[in-house]
């Protein structure tokens, strides 16, 4: 309690040191702002200790006995997100780097040395930040299973040095090239290692219908990527605007004054958008696309031109002009239903399952057709319930399901323990060898229809 009590004090003081005040000089001003970073660097290096420590004591393996589940909560993470009126990604990045630099703990909850104890101490002491100390640690954890103990540690002292007195992208610089030495043989199972880490994640819908976008990507994809930025980059002029002290974007010297990162998101989206016409129009490879928006509209919209149509799996809503811009780029095609969401009819276009196949299959099960998958229609593949070429099947709808990527591939394993069978024209997933009736318990699902307007007076 002494402690939280003298935490307070400091807080209170920090608060009152923190009032908008000019500084006279420019060495004062560059004083205040070192000296600020100095505390602000001891904040967070407490910070990502108590989060670990709250983990810590939250660990599964303590039961009801563990911090969390007396307090109420799921996990460590989630505690200290209602509690520090954070989010959990940013509890979870507290808690890992946190974790990093602790001391280990032996079975008779004896301390031992950390992974990194002169990068800790160094954090701990307000000589590095976060940032750097996330960056060493990756350097090290990466080269950690093949190279010497000797050889970590010295790397470890460098670039806790380096840290010390460098910013941070020289920093990188410095520890790529420890890792280099640690590793000189690592390329190919980093860019193993980086393939298996890649990912793309899109970030909840705001208010206004955009979305944030993120992504992992590895070496060879960010090079691919800026080299194709480079290029469309070329003969354009980025300027800053001298009349606003607070605009620090680049903005293009002439046209509409993009910004720097709007100049590279329509370049990037342009040639998605190219990629994904060459394939619709057959140039690109491929007869037919999977990557097209269904977009649903009722009947009674589209004749009055008037409401909206709402893309499959977002929630956002189109214009009925925007609807009919992206019909005619083929970007998108309607899925006209009447008020209760009943499918009337969708746009058509052709072997294996064709896109229209794939659509109508959409409508009628609206996801993964799997017990208990929740996985939309955009991320799901036709089945051949009789298989194609094992069993004869044909390519029509009585004879197609939606499984996801996951589901499919489990099906077609050699020794699936599966197998989709059709009785009283419902599909349902059996085990192998299943003699007999199926059972209720086997029938497939079939998702919710996306249903338009306020639910009956009587539902209510």
């Amino acid at each position: 309690m002494e402690r939280g009590t003298a935490v307070r004090r400091l807080t209170a003081a920090a608060r009152a040191l923190s009032a908008p005040d000019r500084c006279d000089s420019d060495r004062d001003l560059l004083s205040d702002a070192v000296a600020w970073e100095e505390l602000g660097r001891l904040v967070d290096a407490r910070r990502i200790a108590a989060a670990a420590e709250v983990e810590h004591r939250s660990r599964p393996a303590l039961g009801s006995e563990s911090l969390a589940a007396r307090e109420e909560q799921k996990g460590g993470k989630e505690l200290l997100a209602e509690r520090l009126l954070i989010s959990t990604s940013e509890a979870k990045r507290r808690i890992t780097l946190g974790a990093g630099l602790a001391s280990r703990w032996s079975f008779t909850d004896e301390p031992l040395p950390g992974r990194a104890p002169m990068l800790s101490a160094a954090v701990q002491d307000g000589g590095v930040p976060l940032e750097s100390a996330r960056m060493i640690l990756a350097a090290l954890d990466g080269a950690r299973r093949r190279a010497a103990d000797e050889d970590l540690d010295e790397a470890e002292a460098s670039l806790t040095n380096t840290a010390r007195t460098a910013p941070v992208d020289v920093l990188a610089v410095v520890a790529h090239m420890w890792t280099q030495a640690l590793d000189p043989d690592g390329a190919e199972p980093d860019e193993r290692e980086q393939r298996r880490k890649e990912a793309l994640k899109l970030g909840r819908v705001r208010a206004d219908g955009s979305s944030t976008l993120s992504a992992v990507i590895s070496a060879q994809t960010r090079a691919e990527i800026e080299a194709f930025l480079n290029v469309h980059r070329r003969g354009t002029t980025f300027v800053r605007n001298p009349d606003d002290g607070e605009d620090l974007e680049w903005h293009e010297a002439a046209q509409d004054g993009r910004t720097r990162a709007q100049h590279d998101s329509d370049a990037l989206w342009s040639a998605f958008r190219a990629g994904v016409r060459a394939e619709q129009e057959g140039t690109g490879g491929s007869l037919a696309s999977p990557h097209e928006v269904i977009t649903v509209i009722t009947i009674d919209e589209l004749e009055r031109r008037q409401g909206a149509g709402h893309p499959d799996g977002v929630l956002a809503r189109f214009s009925v002009p925007t609807v009919k811009r992206l019909q005619c780029s083929g970007a998108s095609r309607l899925l006209v239903t009447d008020f209760s969401g009943e499918p009337l009819a969708l746009g058509r276009r052709t072997r294996l399952f064709s896109a229209a196949q794939k659509k109508a299959l959409v409508a009628r099960d609206g996801g993964c057709a799997w017990p208990g998958c929740t996985a939309p229609g955009a991320w799901c593949e036709a089945h051949h319930i009789r298989w194609w070429n094992r069993d004869g099947g044909a390519t029509d709808l009585k004879n197609g399901v939606l499984l996801c990527s996951h589901h499919h591939h489990l099906i077609h394993e050699p020794l699936s323990r599966w197998q989709i069978v059709i009785h009283h024209h419902e599909r349902y997933l059996v085990p192998q060898l299943w003699q007999g009736d199926p059972l209720p318990k086997h029938r497939m699902q079939r998702h919710r229809r996306h249903v338009r307007g306020r639910p009956p007076a009587e539902a209510a």
